[in-house]
């Protein structure tokens, strides 16, 4: 890698520096030329020892709150001990050689010395322990951090800081100061170019950070090549596209549950109860558990972008585009069932909080406590990594998502169907076809029958079926394994009115603000029979999915005009 081919060619390091400011090299010459004796001090306690050599005058000072014998050459900002220039120069001794005058030469450490000494400097400061010349490794391991977990810096440090830390570990105790390197790339201009103030050549930070908020930016910087020691191009649409995708989708599923959560209380979530549950339920438990070791073992290897896609697959892909568009109708309907998607989607939204908590810390903790935390906070909280996620994994419920897996991917391809024939997922289709021999999920062949369910209500057709052969002919199209019969007779073709008019008066329902709670009655006009007469037949099914106490035929009506397959109709809705 880059910092194995710096080693390899590493050159000499002059390590000392003629300026002024800095540390002292701590380094004495005899002033005899003829001598030249050097002298290289380890401790203050040894500056004493040598100064005591020159005069018997003798002081008490304070160092670290012990009392050490102390001259009055001894360096000196006013009454502090100060081992800074000009302070240290002062201190002067005889030379052992022949009795000369040891001074301390001018120069000072490259300031990358005193980086790379920062493992037992902060030892020094922080601690009582006194690190020697004589200290060992074992005895630094149980003082301090030795060797750290991560260092973090970026991609220019390769030849600075990192590589100085490990010449003074090598050096002192034959061992690297850290154990893992976090290296950010350089950000650059959308352009490639490098980002300049004279150019104007990138957004302003601020106005991004109060459009999309922090946590927008860190998760999109987090989840990019950057955190790989890689350049990353910025881009607002990047920020924009991860503030839809992790940001407005989370509050969106939050939004959803607290719209039917206030309906149940004193409801808790019990793992050992989930067997009996829906199959949804205990597909994504087992996608959310999958998920948690998943991020746990990113971020233990400080994969930091590999955390960050995982958590967009489990917000994105699998909670919002697949577990909560399937369970709509579950929440609505009353019973046991819809108990446990609350339940069911309170708990993945709690879990979820405490993954997204080191990478977008406001959003989670928002989710955390509109959720239902129970603690003041989710930082609080322990890592998601409980029993129960080891439960979970170690279950049969790994072949659920294997199932699960190929549903979605038998859905897919179903409406790239639809879409090929131009036919709306709204339309109601009477068959669809699964070759067996592409989709054997199980040991006899066949899909689970609450899977099958689920091809029935995504795909919208009458039945699902499973085939040695797939059937061909008039009305028929297929592709990689599934056929859909897409021939719309006048009983179908009355569902797909039902369902685009309830489309129509919920869309009228969300413009004009009103909840779940708010009931209404539909005031409709229009001169089409085959309206009329779908309404007529369908109206309590009507009702129930648009909330309506009644459906009312009135003359001169003053309300929204839409068209259901082409059909005029005038909609007013008018609040309970």
């Amino acid at each position: 890698g880059r910092f194995g081919k710096w080693l390899e060619g590493a050159r000499d390091w002059a390590i000392s520096r003629s300026r002024y400011w800095g540390a002292p090299l701590p380094v004495w010459r005899c002033q005899n030329p003829a001598c030249n004796e050097l002298k290289v001090v380890g401790s203050v306690k040894e500056i004493v020892e040598l100064s005591l050599r020159v005069t018997n005058r003798s002081e008490a000072i304070s160092n670290s709150n012990v009392e050490i014998a102390s001259v009055a050459t001894l360096p000196r900002n006013d009454t502090t001990m100060d081992l800074h220039r000009p302070y240290i120069d002062q201190v002067k001794f005889k030379c052992n050689k022949c009795d000369g005058e040891m001074q301390r030469v001018p120069e000072v450490f490259d300031c990358w010395f005193e980086s790379g000494a920062m493992p037992y400097a902060s030892e020094y400061l922080f601690s009582d322990y006194e690190l020697s010349a004589k200290t060992t490794r074992e005895e630094l391991r149980s003082h301090i951090a030795f060797p750290a977990d991560f260092i973090a810096e970026g991609i220019d440090q390769t030849r600075g800081w990192f590589y100085t830390l490990l010449v003074l570990g090598v050096a002192l105790y034959d061992e690297s100061p850290f154990k893992n390197v976090v290296v950010n790339g350089i950000i650059l201009a959308e352009n490639g170019q490098k980002m300049s103030k004279r150019l104007k050549n990138y957004p302003d930070p601020q106005k991004v950070i109060d459009q999309y908020g922090a946590d927008a930016m860190r998760f999109y910087l987090l989840s990019s090549g950057a955190v790989r020691g890689e350049s990353l191009n910025f881009s607002e649409k990047g920020v924009d596209e991860v503030y839809k995708k992790v940001v407005l989708l989370t509050l969106n599923v939050l939004k959803f549950w607290q719209t039917y959560s206030d309906k149940i209380s004193n409801f808790q979530f019990l793992i050992s109860k989930l067997q009996g549950r829906s199959i949804l339920d205990r597909w994504i438990i087992w996608c959310l558990a999958s998920a948690i070791n998943e991020v746990t073992d990113s971020l233990e290897k400080y994969e930091i972008d590999r955390a960050c896609r995982t958590i967009v697959w489990l917000i994105d892909d699998l909670v919002s585009t697949w577990y909560v568009r399937r369970s709509r109708d579950r929440f609505k309907n009353e019973g046991q069932d819809k108990e446990s998607a609350i339940m069911t989607l309170q708990f993945v939204l709690q879990e979820l909080s405490k993954l997204l908590a080191p990478i977008a810390p406001f959003l989670a903790e928002y989710l955390y406590r509109e959720s239902g935390g129970k603690k003041e906070s989710v930082h609080l909280e322990n890592w998601g990594q409980g029993k129960w996620v080891q439960e979970i994994t170690e279950s049969d419920d790994y072949k659920l998502d294997k199932q699960m897996e190929q549903v979605r991917q038998i859905c897919e391809i179903g409406h790239r169907l639809r879409d090929e024939t131009q036919v709306k997922v709204r339309q109601s289709l009477r068959r669809c076809q699964i070759l067996k021999s592409k989709y054997q999920i199980n040991a006899e062949g066949q899909i689970l029958n609450g899977i099958i369910e689920l091809i029935v209500d995504e795909l919208n057709v009458k039945e699902v079926g499973i085939v040695e052969t797939l059937p061909s002919g008039e009305g028929w199209i297929s592709k990689d394994g599934v056929a859909l019969y897409t021939i719309i007779d006048q009983e179908l073709k009355a569902e797909g009115l039902v369902r685009e008019l309830t489309r129509q008066i919920n869309n009228l329902r969300k413009k004009q603000g009103l909840t779940i709670q708010d009931k209404v009655t539909v005031e409709y006009q229009t001169v089409e029979d085959a309206l009329k007469q779908m309404i007529i037949k369908s109206k309590q099914e009507l009702a129930k999915a648009v909330l309506a106490s009644d459906f009312v035929e009135e003359e001169n009506v003053e309300g929204a005009e839409i068209k259901v397959d082409g059909l005029l109709i005038i909609i007013n809705l008018l609040k309970n």
